[in-house]
């Protein structure tokens, strides 16, 4: 996504933009010009409307500030909602992260992001945080999807962290996590996939990085059924299809903004 278009896509969202945002930016005086592509997307934001307001900081300089968010690497850019929500993008891949970013941004300061009533209920059940971790490159199909997929499930829950990794950034975060493929999502610590999986199994690795006992009666989480999974069969079939109808939408009504501007261009 150029300039312009991110420019013109806010522009044609502006009444979205309700809630304040703000965007967090840490980096290395020797790095700085490396990622100054990261800044400069993220000033677009700040410019076309109030609701985003920009913050830059060194990660030598400013150890107080890398420390309220928890930065232990740079390039990342921090995308804050209200309630202190936050999505964490480390390193940067052009027209990849500048569409993620724009969907967190656009979710959290107005109408946030869909996902199916069933898993937004299951979530209500978490009582501990669990960080969800998304190894990404450039050359992923995948990659995108399950991005998108944590920062959904990310913002549906104050239980839940999303890290959007950029794998090829960060080679000994590679190795330490024995990732030979990609996408890879790490729940927590000990739970972890490889590719795109469905919303309801997604749901599952959830619980289980978060540690949920065993339950005596095995029931599903969702329907109350007997099941041996967190989720049953039937739930996570009915969970997948409203999300493809969903994704359907949400792909039409972006063709449908494409061609407007570029009719309008």
């Amino acid at each position: 996504m150029t300039h312009e278009k991110l420019a013109s896509r806010i522009q044609e969202n502006r009444s979205d933009f309700i809630k304040p945002v703000r965007l967090v930016f840490f980096s290395r005086e020797k790095e700085r010009q490396a990622h100054a592509s990261i800044l400069e997307f993220a000033k677009i934001f700040e410019g076309q409307t109030t609701k985003i307001i920009l913050e830059s900081y060194d990660m030598v300089m400013d150890k107080d500030k890398v420390e309220d968010y928890g930065i232990q690497r740079s390039p990342a850019l921090v995308v804050e909602g209200l309630q202190e929500k936050k999505i964490f993008f480390y390193g940067w891949i052009e027209h990849f992260s500048d569409e993620i970013l724009f969907e967190t941004v656009h979710a959290l300061s107005g109408p946030g992001i869909w996902l199916p009533p069933d898993i937004r209920t299951a979530l209500d059940r978490l009582t501990n945080k669990v960080v969800v971790r998304v190894f990404v490159n450039d050359t992923c199909q995948e990659c995108k999807d399950a991005a998108h997929q944590a920062v959904a499930f990310s913002l549906s829950s104050r239980y839940l962290e999303a890290d959007i990794i950029h794998a090829n950034y960060y080679p000994d975060l590679v190795k330490k996590n024995q990732i030979t493929r990609l996408p890879k999502t790490i729940f927590g610590e000990l739970v972890s996939v490889e590719g795109i999986v469905s919303d309801g199994e997604f749901l599952e690795r959830i619980f289980q990085a978060e540690g949920t006992k065993p339950r005596s009666d095995r029931r599903c989480l969702l329907c109350g059924l007997d099941s041996q999974d967190a989720i049953c069969l039937r739930c996570k079939n009915r969970i997948q299809a409203e999300a493809l109808e969903q994704k359907r939408k949400r792909e039409k009504k972006t063709s449908g903004n494409r061609e407007t501007s570029r009719h309008s261009g």
